[in-house]
């Protein structure tokens, strides 16, 4: 999570006291500290981790435990075991945080927008806890509303963080009217906010496509491709947008618009030969009115070829049980599935001899 407010390497004016003990347990901070400010410059959580907890200890004893530098540093220490999964310590840190701030600024101060910021991800993140998370960001929210214009990009940010959690809660209306109040927001900040809107487009492109608005979908989808594409070719995130725009065009029936993102996948996720090969999108069968009325189970068992383009040719069945006419069903709906095409060379090929099983089974 972005910090707004708080920054991680702070800015600490140090009066030395006459007392020789407390010029020790200055000297012994400021080395804490510029070890932790070290250790940011890497990415290797545990050590960021281990050295925001030492200073913190260390400001704790040279500062005192009602000082703003206490404060700030208990925060970087809780965003430090936040981020090495430290969950006991990081809500132990964020609530000293929290009580400090409170005393020191006040019980609406914007500088405790941060901690409700991290408060939510580790509500999430560690938790698991979705609905804590949304209080936290909500407090979030209504602090930046009061303290910073209308629209800030922070406003956008927590909006779409609520917006997210809302549409996990199936709450899908808020959720909307977060997401849409944030993509307004964020479109406004251009490059700034090209990261945050991407996802953004990518939330409000699933929620379209459940709601089986495929057009709508597709549109925001490729605005997050936009970037995703530009910034992380393969990531995790770039080969699912790929994958939610086919088939988000194959329920559209235009087949050749899903066919680059077929490619795309196929390029970017080169499959071995001896793994599973499944396709990126599917469609189930119609169970047979003749199957289902004799009260038939079983499965059908089709064969195909992928051509270099990511379509079905050639499906036949190879072995079925129950009925005849779960063949057929089979064979229908294979026909409709969309692979990633297999790369060699940097050129796609067809793959002969993908087998796909199909269950038929009458619901209880």
């Amino acid at each position: 999570m972005r910090q707004f407010v708080i920054v991680s390497t702070l800015a600490i004016s140090i009066a030395i006291p006459a007392f020789a003990d407390k010029k020790d347990d200055i000297k012994v901070f400021k080395e804490a500290y510029a070890a932790y400010n070290e250790a940011l410059n890497t990415s290797n959580n545990t050590l960021q981790y281990s050295t925001a907890k030492a200073a913190f200890e260390a400001g704790l004893r040279a500062f005192g435990d009602k000082h703003k530098n206490t404060a700030n540093l208990a925060f970087n220490y809780a965003k430090a075991a936040n981020n090495a999964h430290k969950k006991d310590e990081a809500v132990k840190a964020l609530k000293i945080t929290e009580n400090l701030y409170t005393s020191i600024y006040g019980e609406d101060a914007p500088e405790l927008i941060d901690v409700y910021l991290e408060k939510a991800e580790a509500a999430i993140n560690a938790f698991k806890d979705q609905r804590r998370g949304r209080r936290y960001y909500k407090k979030a929210l209504d602090l930046t509303l009061k303290h910073y214009e209308e629209d800030s990009y922070i406003e956008g940010v927590i909006r779409k963080e609520i917006g997210n959690i809302l549409l996990y809660e199936a709450r899908t209306e808020n959720a909307v009217k977060h997401l849409v109040k944030a993509k307004a927001i964020l479109e406004s900040y251009g490059e700034n906010a090209l990261a945050e809107l991407a996802a953004t487009n990518f939330s409000l492109g699933k929620y379209y496509l459940a709601d089986k608005k495929y057009e709508d979908a597709s549109e925001h989808f490729t605005q997050s491709l936009n970037v995703y594409e530009k910034y992380a070719p393969s990531s995790q995130t770039t080969l699912a947008t790929h994958a939610f725009l086919i088939r988000a065009y194959e329920e559209q029936g235009l087949s050749d618009k899903a066919t680059q993102h077929c490619r795309a996948i196929g390029a970017a996720t080169p499959t071995e030969a001896s793994r599973d090969y499944l396709p990126v999108y599917r469609v189930g069968p119609t169970y047979p009115s003749s199957a289902a009325n004799n009260g038939k189970e079983g499965y059908a068992i089709v064969e195909l070829t992928v051509d270099k383009n990511g379509f079905v040719t050639n499906p036949k069945v190879i072995d079925y049980k129950g009925s005849s006419a779960f063949g057929k069903a089979a064979i229908k709906a294979a026909s409709k599935f969309r692979y990633a095409p297999r790369f060699e060379s940097g050129k796609a090929v067809a793959t002969e001899g993908v087998k796909y099983r199909f269950s038929f089974d009458l619901a209880d």
